[in-house]
């Protein structure tokens, strides 16, 4: 019998539904799908929580019944993506077919496969709702982390638990903690991307710099903090404090390209996280703007592939790299889409070439055949094959 409990597969599941909850919080329609995803998460969640101690009775062909619920609200959701950004489009794709080789490991009796792929379903759904901002509040999210003990869990998977339920105030609470934690050395903090994420948040969901320079005012204090990261929590300041205004600007595709070209020049390291302030202010201003194109007549198609092309960019140097979530290939795969004949189809391809993870056909999607970006297809868009 495949064990279904542990934290991490009880974390993903909680993470499934709110894929789902995303999605309807845009459309504000309570499609029939949805409410199926809320009647097996309703089940899955608290059984996973019982699960834990060895104490579970599960009702197998009930928890049958749940999981191809799941994946029949998982079938809908590419319908939901329709007239959405590329972007969207892209993540809801990988949501849905990871989703259905999830249901295949399961059923072909592959914990080892379904646990690998529950945590790339974690992914898809924190990158999903850290894109934009978010003043919505979620009482059946706030209901659900009441029943959760994480005082088991490592806090990094609380924080995005956290945004997983959109309640981005206790991520950033809990990211907080980790920060001014003694136990946790400052360059972990760097290097696991906790500064990042938080920065992220406070600036892509919150649209607010108050919660960084909080966080830094703890974070510099520590004695055993490196002179570099020093510098770069000063630069950050200074970003800020030249930035305030911008924070509640119209965004446009020619401002963003301003902030983006003063990052760049921020920093010689490709990586450099003097810029992050700057690189994910412009990212909020790109993002706003290609979610709009949906639902108005939005910006034209040269400026929609630069738009793509500069989140890319600052995917790669700003974002630490995620394979689970290939969001870096998704905006290049979309800026060629979106103008192949344009300035930046050609700049994006090779840039997909070089540094993409999946930048070969024969690389698929898990279990599948249908390759992960279809290079052969976008040679012949942008006119390689001539």
């Amino acid at each position: 019998m495949i064990d279904l409990f542990g934290r991490s597969k009880m974390f993903v599941l909680v993470t499934l539904f709110f894929g789902f909850n995303n999605v309807l919080a845009q459309d504000q329609t309570p499609y029939p799908a949805m409410h199926k995803a809320f009647d097996a998460l309703s089940y899955l969640l608290p059984l996973s929580l019982a699960g834990q101690g060895g104490d579970a009775k599960t009702n197998f062909s009930l928890l049958e019944e749940k999981l191809k619920q799941l994946v029949e609200s998982s079938d809908r959701l590419d319908e939901h993506a329709k007239g959405r950004d590329a972007e969207f489009k892209s993540i809801a794709r990988s949501f849905d077919a990871t989703v259905k080789q999830v249901d295949q490991a399961f059923r072909n009796e592959r914990p080892q496969d379904a646990l690998f792929l529950l945590m790339d379903l974690t992914q898809n759904c924190v990158a999903c709702h850290s894109r934009l901002p978010s003043a919505a509040s979620f009482p059946f999210g706030q209901r659900l982390m009441a029943r959760i003990n994480v005082d088991t869990m490592d806090r990094r998977d609380v924080a995005q638990l956290y945004v997983a339920t959109r309640q981005f105030d206790g991520a950033l609470k809990i990211l907080e903690e980790v920060v001014v934690d003694n136990d946790v050395t400052p360059i972990d903090l760097d290097i696991d991307g906790t500064l990042v994420d938080f920065i992220d948040i406070s600036i892509s969901v919150k649209r607010d710099f108050v919660p960084i320079r909080t966080m830094l005012d703890k974070l510099q204090v520590r004695p055993d903090l490196p002179f570099y990261m020093n510098r770069h929590a000063e630069a950050w300041r200074k970003s800020m404090d030249s930035l305030e205004e911008e924070m509640s600007a119209t965004p446009s595709v020619a401002r963003a390209r301003e902030l983006f070209n003063k990052a760049t020049h921020m920093s010689a390291a490709p990586a450099g996280r003097e810029r992050i302030v700057h690189d994910l202010l412009a990212a909020s201003m790109l993002r706003r703007l290609v979610d709009q194109r949906g639902v108005t007549t939005g910006i034209p198609n040269e400026l929609l592939a630069e738009a793509y092309y500069l989140l890319s960019i600052i995917e790669l140097r700003t974002i630490n790299p995620n394979p689970t979530v290939p969001q870096m290939e998704f905006l290049l795969e979309a800026a060629i889409r979106s103008d192949p004949d344009g300035l930046f189809a050609k700049r994006a391809y090779a840039l997909l070439e070089e540094y993409s993870y999946f930048s070969y056909e024969g690389v698929p999607w898990f279990g599948t055949d249908e390759p992960m970006i279809k290079m052969g297809e976008l040679r012949s868009m942008i006119g390689l094959d001539k």
